[in-house]
């Protein structure tokens, strides 16, 4: 039996679209992105180099949305673009127009390779973007429990609220219970961080009290032992 002509018209008119769809995407990047931001996107490391040495190209450049290369190599998990930009002196807190470093991206698409690079080359764990939201946030909202450890590891403050009051274990705990998502496990992961930094800004907090309470005791006043821990006690209350 002969190919169904209704068929075969169908199909030519997909490819077309097909086709066209795609020249309208490249002429979109074209027209956003230097070819150095192309280069990082797609993760062709080896033009890096040379392109660098041309004129106008800058490791630091960012396109109409704020996205330098170094965005575009972390967003995709480009590991050997990352290198070569950071060698070349790009900010690796840079912020685009939402206030997100490449750290954020790498975070919410869970380029876990790509988040320890920046982390090692310096990147702040805990810069928040225009919500107020840091890496974690990310992290949690897009369900990357793997890289959630390794922020949390890196210095990634659990206890830090967004813009909006809510820490990465709301985000975590607001998700629905019949997702199949990690969610639950990240909460699970939180909590003990949580508990933690709590505990030490109460250290931290009583230890400042102490010390305000030694400067309040007059010049050449003889204190004992005994005495020195009740006054600390009662300006620690």
């Amino acid at each position: 039996m002969g190919a169904d002509p209704a068929n075969e018209g169908l199909k030519k008119a997909l490819a077309d679209a097909t086709g066209a769809a795609a020249a309208a995407a490249a002429e979109y990047e074209a027209a956003e992105n230097d070819e150095l931001h192309q280069a990082a996107r797609k993760g062709h490391a080896a033009l890096i180099p040379s392109l660098l040495a041309e004129p106008g190209l800058d490791a630091n450049t960012p396109n109409r949305d704020g996205q330098t290369p170094l965005h575009y190599a972390a967003w995709e998990g480009h590991t050997d673009c990352l290198q070569l930009l950071l060698d070349a002196d790009a900010n690796v807190n840079a912020t685009n127009t939402s206030g997100q470093t490449p750290l954020h991206l790498a975070a919410w698409y869970g380029k876990d390779d790509a988040v320890e690079w920046l982390i090692a080359r310096k990147a702040d764990a805990n810069a928040p973007d225009s919500a107020g939201e840091t890496a974690l946030h990310h992290a949690t909202r897009s369900s990357r429990l793997s890289t959630c450890r390794l922020l949390l590891e890196a210095g990634c403050k659990a206890l830090t609220k967004s813009s909006g009051g809510q820490m990465a274990f709301n985000i975590a705990d607001d998700c629905c219970p019949l997702s199949t998502c990690k969610h639950d496990d990240i909460a699970d992961l939180l909590e003990p961080w949580m508990e933690k930094e709590a505990a030490a800004a109460e250290a931290a907090a009583a230890a400042e009290a102490s010390v305000v309470g030694l400067a309040k005791i007059p010049k050449g006043t003889v204190v004992t032992v005994r005495g020195l821990q009740s006054a600390t006690e009662h300006n620690g209350k």
